[in-house]
């Protein structure tokens, strides 16, 4: 039985996680897909947004993973106030797959949030939510990627949502 269950949740690959609707990638280990189907992946952070977004509220998600919160906040406030950012270029089609089916397009930039625009080194290991620019995950590999601005954001993100309240 115990076999059967494990086959039956291994090829599950759509979820609907309280009304959005998540593909999980190939790429996800074995713990980010079991998270996602007992429904505890991103549940803590889900559910403080769902208590504190308003509709008048920017959002800026630094760590899209597979896109559940920018789903969420873009069908409750709208794509255009919705700004994330992903670091791991192998979580982009995913992401984007997430936006597809739940019929959301917030801005989406894959490169890492920083004090200043450049280049680093970002660990990518077995599980995605441990991928950092600390090498803290066992068998993490590095790679090279963009560093945006966070002033620069915030910046651009404020002067984009003055001119979309102006008309």
């Amino acid at each position: 039985m115990k076999v059967i269950t494990w086959l039956r949740s291994f090829t599950r690959s759509l979820v609907d996680i309280e009304g959005i609707k998540i593909k999980i990638p190939a790429i996800a280990s074995k713990v980010i897909r079991n998270s996602i189907l007992d429904g505890s992946y991103e549940a803590p952070e889900l559910k403080l947004v769902k208590s504190r977004l308003s509709q008048e509220d920017i959002v800026m998600e630094v760590g899209t993973g597979l896109g559940l919160l920018s789903v969420y906040c873009a069908k409750q406030i709208g794509d255009d106030k919705v700004f994330t950012f992903e670091a791991n270029p192998a979580l982009e089609e995913a992401i984007k797959t997430n936006y597809q089916l739940n019929q959301v397009a917030p801005k989406l930039e894959m490169a890492l949030v920083g004090d200043r625009p450049g280049f680093t080194t970002f660990y990518v290991g077995k599980n995605f939510w441990s991928n950092s620019i600390f090498n803290k995950a066992k068998g993490a590999k590095p790679i090279t990627v963009t560093i945006v601005s966070f002033n620069d954001r915030v910046k651009e993100i404020k002067g984009a949502s003055q001119f979309c309240n102006e008309y």
